[in-house]
């Protein structure tokens, strides 16, 4: 069978409970176990789970007290994960009237849901019907097993029948009863008490016949007498009756009087629009025109002051005046924010400019005038070069071994000395890369003019001639005449007149540096020049305020800040003011409404008077409390009116003559009652005779007893029967009850039975009586089972009913310590059966015993 629609607890989260806080277990599928020693919290927990599904019980229902946790009261309660039909859902209930208050969730979705439907989802059991169907208590088995054998069959028989406890206990209450009206032999019964009493006032008749003739007269007397009594006994009742009809007018004459005294008013006297909701619209009016005027009177106020504070200042009004200049400044203000910080950086800059001019200066030599020379183009630096080596003088010829030599050295030199001019220009170009990678470090400048120096020197190079290497040819005869004339041009071209031939050229890369230097220095002074005349232009355009804006000489940063602060303030003024206008608009608008409320609820005012015909409101006062008067006495004279009509006296009732009619009505009662008196005593005297010859055992009252003695044995005998009758049906109904409704279950119980028996019986049937059948074919009624059988019996079959109920109410089968009393063998058993049931149903299983099923499982509990 399969178990997708059973209920399954998955999961137990405690908030507090008990001795249990904040704790979760994990709950298996099918078999369960908590295993734990005494006071370890399984019955704390069993209380749990009952009161999470079912409610929790209040100080009149749990016997056993609740389990609100001592110091986190605030904790009580928990949370159960379950499964039905492939869902997963959470309940949880926490302190609350009525149970606790709870609430559902779907656990795949965690969304909550209505608790209608988890009360659908239970319905109809709840906590007393299931502990009785799935609650099993070792207690309660171990008080079922020590019932005798016939106490056994009669419970086993009971299984499966609703209210069958209460049927039993009414069935041996019956008999008991039956018991104690009647036995064959005793003389306590009281059917036997009375046959002997019967038998006693027969005897005393047969000697009380002479008695009787006397009695019978007596008996007539007393006759005639309580027919007088009774009859004046009616008529004394009629006469109370009139009697306290005369009290109840007696006591509303104060009322007629009352009624009689108010003055003669009529309904038509009563005036529309007086009521008293006409009372609290007219008060409500007036409050409100009171209220209004008030307000009226605050917002008048509110608008003075407006007026007062809405003044403008001449630094406003000049503003104002001058708004559209001022706003095309202050557009203007960011760009010269923006640029004149640059003219501090252009300073910086001309002081290290100037700072490297004059050491350059401090380094180069100066002309005959005192100046500094210019600096050569690159084509007259090579022929500066040129003219220089060909101005050198010419050497002496007269020592050929001299000059031989000196050839020879002058020839190896310009061999070893010679480098070619490609290495120059490498190193001028490597150079130059490397001064535009590092551009941004200090004196990075020097790179461009070294790398331009390499160059220069390698182009020099590559201008000369090579020397010859003939070692015997003379050299070309020098013309230094012409090369000291083409100096002396090149001299006076660049400024050079003064200055030794032999520095024109090292002096170059110095010179072309001061130059450059000094072009930047023109440069960053005209830039100067023109931040500050932009300046000194836009200070200019501000002299219209120069009453308004203190500007003066100082640092740009001040005169900027002094225009920002100033027309910043003028601009926070005319928002000021018009919000202030903004506010006295608001005033004059609020005065109007309020004075056109004011005459609006006036105007209701007046009409409202006009409806009711007054003037005024003290006129309007004073008619209302005529009104008022009116109809409280219009209201006193009804409920008079309806008292009297209910006491059925009438408005023109004479009080007089109403008064002696009730004296005569008294008197009467007072002779009816002497005459009552009288004949009680009478009849009391009669009965006193009569009681006399009753003592005396007289034949009427013995002929009477022995009746009623009758009477007193046919109803005993009555009685006797019924109870013996009832037990009887009682027993039928057991029977048939069985009979009807195990065969549910009956698979279940012969498939329990013969595992909990190792199999020695395989068949239970539910005739007219239970039988059994064992293994070898025989049949056994209950009765003539051994106790302990009976017990296995016993146990198969509620296990069954409780599986069989499952099918209909799927929920977890709860047994607590169940079992104590078997042996080994015989618990062994009962564990099988209860893995057999856990295949259909969530068993959960909690003991104190060691010997728990090794194979489900198993949470170990303990006392702390």
């Amino acid at each position: 069978m399969g178990r997708r629609n059973w209920v399954i607890i998955q999961k137990i989260n405690i908030y507090g409970y008990g001795k249990w806080l904040n704790t979760t277990f994990p709950l298996a599928p099918s078999l369960q176990v908590f295993y734990g020693p005494n006071e370890a919290g399984k019955s704390t927990l069993i209380d749990f789970i009952v009161g999470i599904l079912f409610g929790f019980q209040n100080k009149r229902q749990a016997v056993h007290g609740q389990y609100i946790p001592k110091d986190h009261a605030d904790l009580y309660g928990g949370e159960i994960w379950f499964e039905n039909q492939g869902k997963h859902y959470r309940i949880v209930r926490t302190r609350g009237k009525n149970g606790g208050d709870v609430k559902f969730f779907d656990a795949d979705l965690e969304m909550p849901l209505p608790a209608s439907l988890y009360d659908r989802l239970i319905s109809p059991l709840d906590r007393q019907t299931y502990q009785q169907l799935f609650y099993f208590n070792g207690e309660d088995q171990q008080a079922a097993y020590r019932l005798d054998a016939t106490a056994l069959q009669l419970r086993i028989q009971q299984v499966g029948l609703a209210n069958a406890d209460q049927w039993i206990a009414l069935q041996q209450d019956f008999q008991k009863q039956a018991k104690e009206l009647y036995a064959e032999r005793g003389r306590k019964p009281e059917l036997n008490r009375q046959l002997k009493q019967y038998r006693e006032i027969q005897d005393q008749l047969q000697d009380a016949q002479t008695q009787y003739p006397k009695y019978q007269a007596l008996k007539a007397k007393l006759a005639d007498q309580s027919a007088a009594l009774s009859k004046a006994r009616a008529q004394l009742t009629h006469e109370q009756e009139q009697a306290r009809t005369d009290q109840q007018k007696q006591a509303m004459i104060p009322l007629l009087e009352r009624y009689r005294r108010l003055p003669d008013v009529d309904s038509d006297n009563l005036r529309a629009g007086f009521s008293d909701q006409d009372v609290l619209q007219y008060r409500d009016l007036n409050r409100q025109l009171a209220a209004q005027s008030q307000r009226a009177t605050n917002q008048k106020r509110r608008l003075a002051t407006a007026e007062q504070s809405l003044l403008k200042t001449p630094a406003q009004q000049f503003y104002e005046q001058n708004q559209a200049r001022i706003d095309q400044l202050m557009t203007e203000l960011s760009t010269i924010k923006q640029t004149m910080p640059q003219s501090t950086f252009v300073d910086q800059r001309i002081t290290a400019v100037e700072k490297t001019i004059g050491t350059l200066e401090a380094e180069l030599p100066r002309n005959a005038a005192g100046k500094f020379p210019q600096s050569l183009s690159t084509d007259d630096t090579s022929l500066v070069l040129r003219l220089t080596a060909q101005r050198q003088p010419a050497a002496s010829f007269n020592d050929e071994s001299s000059r031989t030599s000196a050839n020879r050295r002058q020839r190896h030199q310009a061999t070893t000395n010679r480098v070619s001019p490609t290495t120059f220009y490498s190193v001028a170009i490597g150079l130059l890369v490397l001064t535009i990678i590092g551009h941004r470090l200090p004196f990075s400048w020097l790179g461009y003019f070294l790398a331009a120096g390499i160059a220069a020197y390698g182009l020099i190079q590559a201008s000369r001639p090579q020397a010859q290497s003939a070692p015997n040819q003379p050299t070309e005869p020098v013309r230094s005449a012409e090369a000291q004339q083409r100096l002396a041009e090149i001299a006076s071209r660049y400024q050079l007149t003064g200055i030794p031939v032999e520095q024109w050229v090292a002096i170059q890369p110095q010179l072309q540096r001061l130059e450059s230097l000094q072009a930047d220095l023109a440069g960053l002074s005209e830039q100067k020049r023109t931040l500050f005349q932009n300046y000194q232009a836009y200070l200019e355009k501000w002299r219209f305020a120069a009453d308004w804006l203190p500007l003066s000489n100082e640092d740009y940063q001040v005169n900027l800040g002094v225009i920002e602060r100033n027309v910043s303030d003028w601009q926070n003024q005319v928002r000021r003011y018009q919000e202030r206008n903004a506010r006295l608009e608001d005033a004059r608008q609020a005065v109007d409404a309020a004075t056109e409320q004011m005459k609006a609820t006036q105007v209701a005012l007046d009409h409202f008077l006009a409806e009711r015909r007054v003037s005024s409101g003290s006129e309007f006062d004073a008619t209302v409390e005529k009104q008022q008067q009116l109809r409280q006495n219009l209201q006193v004279k009804s409920q008079l009116m309806d008292q009297l009509k209910s006491a059925n006296i009438p408005i023109s009732l004479d009080i007089e003559e109403f008064k002696v009619a009730a004296d005569q009505h008294t008197k009467q009662q007072r002779v009816t009652q002497d005459a009552i008196n009288q004949l009680t005593k009478q009849s009391a005297e009669t009965q006193v005779s009569m009681t006399q010859l009753v003592n005396d055992r007289t034949y009427f009252d013995l002929k009477q007893r022995l009746a009623n003695q009758e009477a007193k044995i046919l109803e005993t005998v009555h009685q006797y029967l019924a109870l013996s009758l009832s037990g009887r049906w009682i027993q039928a109904v057991l029977d048939l009850g069985t009979r009807g409704r195990l065969p549910k279950a009956i698979r279940r119980a012969i498939d329990y039975f013969g595992i909990l028996t190792d199999q020695r019986y395989h068949n239970i049937e539910f005739g007219d009586q239970v039988t059994v059948t064992r293994n070898d074919g025989v049949q056994f009624v209950i009765n003539e089972l051994s106790k302990g059988t009976l017990e296995q019996l016993y146990l198969a079959l509620i296990f069954a009913i409780a599986v069989s109920f499952s099918d209909e109410y799927p929920m977890p089968i709860i047994i607590d310590d169940g079992f104590m009393s078997f042996d080994a063998n015989r618990k062994q058993a009962a564990f099988t059966m209860m893995a057999k049931i856990a295949q259909q149903t969530q068993v959960i299983y909690l003991t104190a015993q060691q010997d728990y099923p090794q194979s489900a499982n198993v949470i170990v509990l303990s006392r702390n």
